[in-house]
């Protein structure tokens, strides 16, 4: 047994493409490794505009009810009445339903380029939730992420 596996690792060593298909891999894998992590970053950037403009717009809000509560006399119209849960529900009280990606997340981008990774939850039909979500070049969706669980469950 052991003589047929020093046989085999000579005529693997005597290929020369092998080296160069080795190289090729590890390219791929370090490239895949790089390209998940920046997909990664770009998420928790993401993710953290969106709780910076979550909580400035709640805190505008908590500003605005404070005012009408005390009787001050603000000009708002019956459409954008915070007091109203219609429009609470609809828009300046909304919150972001998030999906944090996991450390590990970086190996496997998968299809979470598809699927949304936020959504604004609200009273309004998911018609309208198109707005909210983040547009990508159809072209580069087909196409999809080279990650590192592509290259060893597809190229390995």
């Amino acid at each position: 047994m052991l003589s047929l596996l020093a046989r085999e690792w000579r005529v693997l060593r005597a290929d020369r493409l092998l080296g160069g298909l080795t190289l090729l891999f590890c390219l791929l894998a370090a490239y895949g490794i790089f390209n998940g992590q920046q997909y990664r970053a770009f998420q928790l950037r993401t993710i953290e505009s969106l709780r910076t403009e979550e909580s400035g717009r709640l805190d505008s809000l908590d500003g605005v009810m404070r005012r009408l509560e005390a009787g001050d006399s603000i000009r708002i119209s019956p459409a954008q009445d915070p007091r109203s849960p219609a429009v609470a529900g609809r828009s300046v009280a909304t919150r972001w339903l998030v999906f944090e990606p996991s450390p590990l997340s970086a190996l496997a981008v998968g299809q979470s380029d598809l699927q949304p990774y936020f959504v604004r939850v609200a009273t309004t039909t998911r018609q309208t939730a198109i707005v909210n979500e983040e547009i990508d070049n159809p072209v580069a969706l087909l196409v999809g992420r080279l990650d590192m669980a592509f290259v060893v469950i597809t190229l390995f």
